[in-house]
């Protein structure tokens, strides 16, 4: 698939001058183009550059540090899938570290799954 104009702006932004490594990433395979699902704008593309280029270990380090998938809201479970999916290719990872990965991203959200964002949270005061 083609690369689409809102994620090659988005590519130009975040990534400036080192923004072409992506992209003729994407031109040689056109999987990397692909978005990732619940995403308008990082591709697979950015998750590989994430692992090969900026030390991205950890499902977090994508989501929440190497693009912007996780910093509105808790992403999606395929969002998840599908970036744990590409880093377990890359990392050597199994089918456990990969619910590792995702269990742990999931962690860190407070609002309960299944109930959408803004739904209340309590917490216990001492």
């Amino acid at each position: 698939p083609a690369l689409d104009e809102k994620a090659a702006v988005h590519i130009a932004r975040a990534y400036g001058t080192q923004g072409s490594r992506l992209l003729n990433r994407m031109e040689r395979d056109v999987n990397c183009a692909r978005l990732i699902r619940g995403s308008n704008e990082v591709t697979v593309a950015h998750v590989e550059h994430a692992v090969e280029h900026e030390a991205a270990v950890h499902l977090s380090d994508v989501v929440l540090r190497r693009t912007d998938l996780g910093s509105l809201c808790e992403p999606g479970q395929e969002t998840l899938e599908d970036c744990a999916s590409i880093m377990a290719g890359l990392l050597g990872w199994d089918e456990e570290k990969v619910a590792q990965e995702i269990g742990s991203v999931q962690k860190l959200y407070p609002v309960k799954r299944g109930h959408g964002v803004g739904a209340s949270v309590s917490h216990s005061v001492p």
